[in-house]
């Protein structure tokens, strides 16, 4: 069962060029991010997908580090990420 949360964090992404007929279009790879001032370096991008609230567009990204899985989001609006869930095993 996860631990649900809306924290801000920090992330660092890599940029890469998508793959298919969009090519020109970039694609967010999240390789890190802080939270509570300690950081956890990702280990595997799961599952990403977007959903549309208003005007926003949220873009949400599963990840796995050595210990757990995270569920981190991005308000392209805000540019602002956040931590929503946690999956301890």
């Amino acid at each position: 069962m996860p631990l649900e949360l809306n924290e801000p964090i920090q992330v660092l992404v890599d940029f890469r060029p998508s793959e298919g007929p969009e090519r020109s279009r970039r694609a967010a790879i999240p390789r890190a991010f802080i939270w509570k001032n300690r950081r956890y370096l990702i280990q595997s991008l799961n599952l990403v997908h977007q959903e549309k609230q208003g005007e926003a567009t949220l873009y949400y990204f599963s990840v796995s580090t050595d210990t757990n899985t995270y569920k981190l989001v991005f308000h392209n609006l805000t540019l602002e990420w956040r931590l929503v869930e946690i999956w301890s095993e």
